[in-house]
């Protein structure tokens, strides 16, 4: 069995999350495949197999993780999967109202003053920049038509 481990990506986070999984929990991969796309505070980055094997995913899209948690494990061709009984399962999946905001979209939110309801309100478990770009018109109902006319001077 080989860990997945989560590489140092850069030196300015301490956590990264987990965007998705390229392949799917029991898949079998070959060496060099994509397993997984984590996303710093700066760039997205796929991790690939090493070797051949079975993935194991140990957690899920949306979680966070940090530099040097096992994320998933490979097995071997006949190796069975520990039971997670013994502690090797899956994380519990967060909370339905529990919403992992990414660094770029928190930076945004505190540019324009967005709050958590309204994040929380988009419906997503993981809340990207580009996802709160739109908030931007809902936001500016009562205050754009006080400044409509300052606009048009």
């Amino acid at each position: 069995m080989i860990e997945i481990r989560v590489p140092k990506l850069n030196n300015n986070d301490t956590a990264y999350l987990l965007v998705e999984w390229a392949a799917k929990d029991g898949q079998a991969v070959r060496a060099g495949e994509p397993l997984v796309v984590l996303e710093t505070s700066k760039a997205a980055e796929e991790l690939v197999a090493e070797e051949d094997g079975t993935l194991l995913c140990l957690l899920e899209a949306g979680a966070e993780c940090a530099p040097g948690q096992v994320i998933a494990r490979l097995l071997a061709d006949g190796e069975t999967p520990p039971s997670p009984a013994a502690g090797h399962g899956a994380s519990p999946a967060p909370p339905d109202h529990e919403v992992v905001v990414t660094a770029p979209a928190l930076r945004l939110m505190d540019e324009r003053g967005i709050s958590m309801e309204q994040v929380r309100a988009l419906g997503r478990k993981v809340v990207r920049r580009a996802d709160l770009e739109s908030l931007d018109a809902p936001r500016a109902g009562p205050a754009a038509s006080r400044t409509a006319p300052r606009d048009s001077c």
